[in-house]
């Protein structure tokens, strides 16, 4: 277990992580889906014309953050913080002050990639560099802020959007989170955090000059590597399937006459498997690797969507929420540990950017692809086929691991 005293030594880096997670909320699909109705009815929009506005920001703050995520490899991390934590404020007063629907699109650009890209990548690779011998386990506590977002903002914007109407909630969300990012920026982050490449090199003139050396990143030898290709795919799976079953959700419990309460109760039940995943998923990796983590993941989102199409009982809900959770919590740790294992941390912010361009990306497609599924067939074909999906993202990944071991084998029994 992450014992107190773990959390008591590197509370500073720890705190910098959480915050950054928990303030991505503002850019998050739980935080932003309580607006559509409020945006439809000031913007006399159908739903088939937000659900476009959301899927091109998502796609175009997709391809900005491969970009700018790499920033943060030659930028001074709390320069990096500063300015995201501007560039999502300006995204909740512009969103909060949208006259049309164009100013809509830009302000849920903004909020997409400040929020669920850019914040979530800050705390991931500030994390990742701050820690070597027991990174899953800083992980697992950083990654805390997420599922406590979700839990905390949606009652909130619920209720201001109740009480003052939505522009006035959306621009005292993205006002809440000033001070604490200006906490983390200003006093969590440590001293020798702030350049990790450098160690402890406090001088600025040192520093500036260490930066130039630092070899520009070369994605022609990221992608001449096999593991990466096979990585890729099952790193994309829960942002895909998880997305695309929630967003859906409401569809399939209308479909087996299910009480729609009982979807808003079971994610309480996933937001409880996510949180004791992250501390597992955490120790797991500390213990053995995030490469092997990666492999497992995927298993228990994969039996949940199975569970989901083979059952039409209301406790399969249950169940599949559950399973969704623990592979959302590993999936936090393994998939930002992983490539800290594989590739190093020296251009870390470049490698994860681009792969979470590429989970942004499927987040704005899973909703459309499995909502095609489910006006083309019932709920039940629809899941198996969600299931077939899950399947095949994991398999590049499985085969790449079982050539890799059986080549280990054969080497290790070769006559010396």
């Amino acid at each position: 277990m992450i014992s107190w005293q773990f959390i008591r030594a590197h509370r500073g880096p720890l705190a910098f992580g959480f915050v950054h997670a928990f303030c991505s909320a503002p850019g998050q699909t739980f935080c932003i889906a309580l607006f559509v109705a409020s945006f439809a009815a000031t913007f006399d929009a159908s739903a088939a014309e937000l659900g476009a506005i959301y899927l091109f920001a998502t796609l175009a703050a997709a391809l900005v953050l491969s970009r700018v995520g790499a920033w943060i490899d030659r930028v001074a991390l709390r320069a990096y913080s500063i300015g995201v934590s501007g560039l999502l404020v300006a995204a909740c007063l512009s969103t909060a002050l949208a006259p049309n629907l164009a100013a809509l699109a830009f302000g849920l650009f903004g909020l997409r990639l400040a929020g669920q890209g850019l914040m979530m990548h800050i705390q991931a690779t500030a994390t990742a560099r701050a820690f070597t011998d027991r990174r899953g386990s800083a992980l697992g506590v950083t990654g805390l802020g997420l599922p406590l977002a979700a839990a905390v903002f949606p009652p909130v914007a619920a209720f201001l959007v109740a009480t003052v109407g939505w522009r006035w909630a959306y621009a005292a969300i993205g006002l809440a989170v000033v001070p604490l990012l200006a906490a983390a920026a200003t006093w969590m982050l440590p001293r020798t955090a702030e350049e990790p490449r450098l160690g402890h090199a406090p001088d600025s003139t040192v520093a500036a000059e260490a930066r130039d050396r630092v070899p520009p990143f070369r994605l022609g030898r990221l992608l001449g590597d096999g593991y990466f290709w096979a990585a890729v795919p099952a790193a994309l799976l829960v942002s895909f399937i998880a997305t695309g079953l929630l967003f859906q959700m409401t569809v399939v419990a209308q479909s087996r006459q299910w009480d729609t309460g009982l979807v808003a109760g079971s994610l309480s039940a996933l937001a409880v498997a996510q949180v004791a995943a992250l501390f597992a998923s955490g120790r797991f990796v500390d213990r053995y690797s995030a490469r092997a983590l990666t492999v497992l993941h995927g298993i228990p989102i994969t039996a949940a969507v199975v569970l989901l199409a083979a059952f039409d009982q209301e406790v399969a809900l249950l169940a599949a929420m559950i399973g969704a959770g623990a592979s959302a919590g590993a999936a936090q740790t393994a998939l930002t540990a992983v490539w800290a294992e594989r590739y190093g941390t020296r251009h870390f912010g470049a490698i994860r950017g681009l792969v979470t361009s590429l989970m942004v990306i499927a987040t704005a497609l899973a909703p459309a692809v499995f909502g095609f599924a489910l006006s083309i067939a019932d709920a039940s074909a629809a899941l198996w086929f969600l299931a077939a999906v899950a399947v095949a993202l994991q398999l590049p990944l499985l085969v790449f691991e079982a050539v890799s071991f059986r080549s280990r084998s054969g080497r290790s029994a070769a006559p010396e």
